[in-house]
């Protein structure tokens, strides 16, 4: 089976999705003959003077490829000019992708299948693909490209739509953001769950004088709060101070909220931390190779966020034996062992969170850790996810050559 996955990894930023989708693509990559096509754009030399003008960021190429774990991207570049980005905007995205499959055509011509993950630029082009080439299509939706993006243009949300009913198999990585994506359109029969696994070699309990070295090494003492992911508004990561702030006034106890990630919202949330006088440590961007040992040393790792698709680091940090929080939005409840530790986003949602990490804190949660552990191998087991996927593709190819018949 000869498979072309079309993907966006930014290799500086290897975060939930970037290793969500590798870890989809390692499962399966001894299993098929596989090439991958990480697509990307840049900016022609028109655009680029007017966005100077506008003094808007511009888009440039960067390297060809890059590995992750001895697997091999290439990085292909779309250029975009103004007339390709106005037609886009205007719903007529076809011009985004012609020159480019023009150029690339070699590559697509032996191809079985396209794995697409990302229901935007990936799915467009696997679905002009099948177009132009007759090769059917998986799309793997991730959560913003279901719960966000369509409401950026109102054409982003038609070439969505168009992506996930075009398509052979759409899988999805919670079962909220399928009723999301069924609100959207009518996905019919073609389309399922799978979940993101977790690679319980890397993600499991640390003995405790390990642990306690993690620990020193950062200088804590007490109980740690944790959050990893990136500093954006759909994290809701604004809270985290706000949250501490709280449970500072129903936790008697000594508590330091470690923070691992960036972005724009980093200083924001350091100032609050700081004017609330609560003890953090905001650590920054951190290794896939790093994250177990520093979740390890979490009492309680916490994931506020507006919108989320699934949440891997709650499955990871429960990996671990860690306790966990999060917002009950997206596929975040189906991501958390202990239901009781699903906080509404309401008026309330701050001074709730607080107390459910208060709960955790005083040994309250109906869950131990070695369960948490337990049911996260057996659910999250990336040898049956992978055996699903496959299976998928499988059938898709099947069908195929029915109907060719």
């Amino acid at each position: 089976m000869r498979v072309l996955y079309i993907v966006e990894m930014n290799e500086d930023n290897k975060a939930g999705l970037f290793n969500a989708t590798h870890d989809r693509i390692a499962n399966n990559w001894d299993k098929v003959d596989a090439n991958i096509l990480s697509l990307k754009f840049y900016d022609g030399k028109l655009l680029s003077l007017v966005k100077k003008v506008l003094n808007k960021k511009v888009i440039k190429k960067g390297k060809g490829s890059f590995i992750n774990k001895e697997i091999n991207y290439k990085n292909l570049y779309i250029k975009r000019t103004i007339f390709n980005t106005f037609m886009e905007k205007a719903g007529f995205d076809f011009f985004l992708y012609l020159i480019f499959i023009i150029k690339h055509k070699n590559l697509f011509r032996n191809v079985d299948l396209v794995s697409a993950h990302w229901g935007h630029y990936q799915g467009s082009l696997a679905c002009y693909l099948k177009k132009i080439f007759s090769i059917p299509y998986v799309l793997t939706l991730h959560g913003s490209d279901v719960h966000s993006a369509p409401h950026i243009y109102r054409a982003y949300k038609r070439q969505i739509i168009r992506n996930i009913t075009r398509s052979d198999y759409n899988i999805f990585v919670s079962k909220e953001l399928e009723n999301i994506a069924n609100d959207l359109c009518n996905l019919g029969e073609n389309s399922g769950v799978i979940y993101n696994s977790v690679d319980i070699s890397k993600f499991y309990p640390y003995l405790e004088n390990k642990k306690k070295s993690v620990k020193l090494d950062l200088n804590l003492n007490g109980k740690v709060i944790g959050y990893v992911g990136n500093l954006v508004d759909i994290k809701g990561v604004e809270s985290l101070p706000e949250i501490c702030k709280h449970l500072k006034g129903i936790y008697k106890g000594h508590f330091t909220c470690v923070v691992i990630g960036d972005g724009e919202l980093k200083n924001i949330i350091k100032d609050k931390f700081e004017e609330y006088g609560i003890n953090h440590q905001l650590l920054g961007k951190k290794t896939q190779e790093e994250i177990p040992g520093l979740m390890n040393i979490m009492d309680v790792l916490v994931l506020p966020s507006k919108k989320e698709g699934l949440g891997n680091v709650l499955l990871e940090a429960q990996a671990c034996g860690i306790p966990v929080i999060g917002s009950n939005v997206g596929g975040i409840p189906e991501a958390i062992i202990d239901l009781n530790s699903i906080v509404d986003r309401n008026e309330n949602f701050e001074v709730n969170f607080a107390i459910q990490i208060s709960n955790i804190l005083n040994q309250k949660q109906k869950i131990s850790n070695e369960e948490l552990t337990e049911r996260i191998s057996e659910r999250y087991n990336k040898g049956e996810l992978s055996e699903q996927e496959m299976e998928i593709f499988k059938k898709v190819l099947l069908k195929r050559e029915s109907a060719s018949i």
